[in-house]
């Protein structure tokens, strides 16, 4: 199983990165890496360098399915857009800084999990940028091949009560969320309604919310002034019709256009906006004309569900209301998305958040 899954991960990578991979990993000394590099095998198919790779690794005493569940973490850190990750919040942490120890965590939830599901499940993690990256592998009992849809990948922020998860299957998902409020001492796990591809993005706008509350709004139209801050603000790529024209050119809409984006800045900032690939509205309302025409029951809500997707929707509703092709000034839902953090909401009547899923 774990030759498996390491041909597995290394398919997943070009043959230029396989080595780097490797030296991330360090479960193979410099030595083998120095003669996997002078093989005559690298010039050849990459299958070649990977079956060497494999009969190396095998070899060794401490290979396991934890110490690839690590390699398979490394990859997936490469390239985390491949997966969609939702947001969850811990909520009444009853001991805070014993999850923070990678090493006791790795153990209490390996504990927990082989208690709940097969004795072979696995915990593998990875220390990377201030985040603990656990791959949890939890196989079907009586079956010895390697399945990946039994993988479950997480990342947990330290001294943060977030958790960014992958998808996981139903029949797991009370079992596992029981084993994790077990290990981080918590009594709730909190779906977000918050998911995307791009796990920064994801980070930012969960934080920033918890940080700054509502304020946290300015905080994207702000983020330039801040002169002691280490880290240079996201300057916004020009727009084409930002750039500099012809001279000769007059524009006969120059002062709505100028109106157009001061009301944009006002309710967006300045600089490049979080990644959200989907944004997902559920509307319940009840149809208002007072007329009615017979169209509808005005006591019957009218429901529908209104999708936007894209490579950053954000971006492009602004980009809407810049060029636009939408009214302006736009409704609360599209201008708070940053401030309340998620991207999955229903609308009421009165035009507010079902109370099920408001932001606290």
């Amino acid at each position: 199983m774990e030759v498996d899954i390491l041909k597995r991960c290394f398919g997943k990578c070009k043959t230029s990165d396989i080595f780097s991979v490797l030296k991330k990993w360090s479960f193979l000394s410099s030595a083998d890496i120095s003669h996997l590099e002078s093989a005559e095998t690298i010039k050849g198919p990459k299958r070649n360098l990977v079956g060497l790779i494999a009969d190396i690794c095998s070899r060794r005493d401490n290979f396991n399915i934890e110490s690839v569940g690590e390699l398979d973490l490394i990859c997936v850190q490469m390239n985390p857009s491949k997966c969609i990750w939702s947001c969850y919040q811990l909520e009444e942490s009853n001991d805070e800084d014993e999850a923070f120890d990678p090493v006791q965590l790795k153990q209490k939830l390996g504990k927990h999990l082989r208690l709940c599901f097969d004795p072979k499940s696995s915990v593998s993690t990875v220390l990377h940028n201030g985040a603990v990256w656990m791959k949890l592998y939890i196989p079907q009992q009586r079956n010895q091949k390697y399945q990946a849809p039994r993988s479950v990948y997480l990342i947990h922020y330290l001294h943060t009560p977030l958790i960014l998860m992958t998808g996981l299957k139903a029949s797991i998902k009370e079992f596992l969320f029981q084993a994790l409020l077990n290990c981080f001492n918590c009594k709730k796990l909190l779906e977000m309604k918050l998911t995307g591809r791009q796990v920064d993005s994801l980070k930012e706008l969960a934080l920033n919310r918890w940080c700054q509350g509502d304020f946290s709004k300015f905080r994207y139209e702000q983020v330039q002034r801040r002169p002691l801050s280490e880290i240079l603000p996201r300057k916004r790529k020009v727009d084409e019709s930002e750039e500099e024209l012809d001279p000769n050119i007059t524009c006969e809409n120059e002062g709505m256009k100028k109106r157009r984006k001061e009301m944009l800045d006002k309710v967006f900032g300045t600089n490049t906006q979080p990644v959200l690939e989907k944004l997902d509205f559920k509307v319940r309302v009840r149809y208002k004309d007072a007329k009615n025409f017979g169209i509808a029951d005005p006591d019957v809500p009218f429901t529908c569900e209104v999708k936007f997707e894209g490579p950053s929707v954000i971006e492009g509703i602004r980009n809407l209301g810049r060029c636009g092709m939408a009214k302006l000034p736009l409704p609360p839902h599209l201008t708070r998305i940053t401030s309340l953090a998620k991207n999955h909401f229903v609308l009421t009547d009165k035009g507010e958040l079902d109370s099920k899923h408001k932001s606290k």
